[in-house]
């Protein structure tokens, strides 16, 4: 079927915002998709560099998602692109990530809990 789940908006991004000079490629870190991001980086559609090639790799993510939902590639191909992008754009590894997200999470609670007692001081 070669994706369709999303309707294509992966394909959508790209071409409306980076005309009809690049695709997204659902397999990160392959060398076609690694000369999108350099092709991306290059054309700088948002005035930002980094933005604009963040925005190439999350659609190529997308375009993985899609691939699998429509059957056409495993859920491991979408696994290796999200992990791809993850450790490219936050730079952390999968552990630290996690470790980050449980101390946010225990010091809303935190706050959420200090909050519910405030007033009875």
């Amino acid at each position: 079927m070669s994706g369709g789940h999303f309707n294509y908006f992966h394909d959508k991004i790209t071409q409306d915002i980076f005309g009809w000079n690049i695709d997204a490629d659902y397999n990160l870190g392959a060398e076609e998709q690694k000369k999108g991001a350099v092709l991306a980086r290059a054309m700088n559609p948002l005035n930002d560099v980094e933005l604009s090639e963040m925005l190439y790799d999350l659609a190529c993510v997308l375009k993985a998602h899609d691939w699998w939902r429509s059957g056409d590639c495993g859920v491991e191909c979408y696994n290796k692109a999200k992990r791809y992008f993850k450790e490219k754009w936050f730079g952390k590894t999968q552990k630290q990530r996690i470790e980050a997200q449980v101390n946010k999470a225990v010091e809303q609670f935190r706050q959420d809990v200090g909050e519910m007692f405030e007033n009875e001081e």
